[in-house]
């Protein structure tokens, strides 16, 4: 686990405790606040669940959160985009966190073969506010945000001109 990883999880559990501490133990904070408290709580508390579980599936299966292969990038151990739908990797910086955009050549053709509707409509979210349908960090794999963005071009390349 990174420095990164431990850091948002700490930050998550002290920001949950905030809110638990608003919404349940002190009895002089007023109504709205409580409620808020109350929602601070369920979401980073949720959130260190989440990710908590996304590394132990992935150490469990001794996986990345990105793995590339001869077919193509295979994003969070369960969804490829082939390598012949990828035009290129561009590097996104949104308020504080770098992700890398898959622009790929048909994005509405990926978004419509999604069969669960919630993730058609984060795709269609993710298309409009960054250009491209997949998006990804660093997080859960052995790479530095540099190291992940240099492999995958670096992958895009020998995949899409095999025979240099």
């Amino acid at each position: 686990m990174k420095t990164k990883d431990i850091i948002t999880l700490l930050g998550g559990l002290v920001l949950g405790t905030v809110g638990f501490q608003m919404c349940f133990l002190a009895e002089s904070v007023a109504l709205p606040l409580r409620i808020i408290g109350f929602l601070g709580f369920v979401f980073f508390i949720g959130g260190c669940i989440f990710i908590v579980a996304k590394l132990l599936q992935l150490g469990r299966s001794h996986r990345q959160a990105v793995e590339f292969n001869d077919q193509g990038i295979l994003l969070a151990a369960n969804h490829l985009v082939e390598w012949k739908d990828i035009t290129a990797f561009t590097p996104l910086k949104l308020q504080g966190t770098r992700f890398i955009v898959i622009t790929t050549r048909d994005p509405q053709h990926d978004i419509a073969k999604e069969p669960r509707w919630w993730r058609r409509m984060m795709m269609k979210q993710n298309y409009k506010l960054t250009g491209g349908v997949y998006n990804f960090t660093e997080f859960g794999t052995h790479y530095s945000f540099t190291e992940l963005l240099d492999a995958c071009n670096e992958q895009l390349s020998r995949h899409q001109h095999p025979n240099t």
